[in-house]
């Protein structure tokens, strides 16, 4: 691992690994779950002078808070065992942190706290890498979302943030006769 050129490090679960350190950018991940739990990856940026550590120590003082000294910058969300999951974000120089904050169905504490946390320094210039031509666009507002008709298939989804808070999608397959009043 430590000989690929994203100089990738393994978390608690045995099969899953980040980089450590990369170019600034267009950076693309695929967040692929190879054990029996649901996870998935939040990515914040820290303010300068900030770590892991920092970023830590806020939640054990406030677990449910939300850290003044990060921005929230992307995600994958929710990826079930076996399944994957990517995304594709414009990374300046900085500081990062990568979180999953599901909960063990053991105890309930949140994966973070149990090690599925990993700092990520994003140095240099931009690589200049074009970020990857979107299928349709998802705008998220708040209480709301616009939504562009898609066919079946791959899709590349452009996600935007129209509102003023922290908004998250998750997309899935509904069971046929199902609706999402449904869930």
């Amino acid at each position: 691992m430590n000989a690929s050129p994203d100089k990738q490090v393994s978390l608690t679960d045995p099969d899953a690994r980040s980089m450590k350190n990369r170019e600034g950018g267009i950076v693309g991940y695929n967040v692929q779950t190879a054990v029996d739990a649901e996870h998935h990856l939040i990515l914040a940026r820290l303010d300068d002078g900030k770590t892991l550590d920092s970023l830590m120590a806020f939640f054990q003082v406030s677990p449910s808070g939300v850290p003044p000294f990060a921005t929230w910058r992307g995600a994958s969300n929710s990826v079930m065992a076996g399944d994957s999951s990517g995304s594709t974000l414009d990374l300046p120089a900085g500081r990062y942190a990568l979180l999953c904050f599901i909960s063990d169905s053991a105890d309930g504490a949140p994966h973070l706290v149990k090690g599925m946390a990993r700092e990520l320094i994003v140095a240099g210039t931009s690589t200049g890498a074009a970020a990857p031509t979107a299928s349709g666009e998802l705008r998220l507002k708040d209480l709301g979302f616009t939504i562009p008709a898609w066919t079946a298939g791959t899709q590349t989804i452009h996600v935007v943030n129209d509102g003023p808070q922290v908004h998250e999608a998750q997309l899935f397959r509904l069971e046929p006769g199902k609706t999402a009043k449904d869930y």
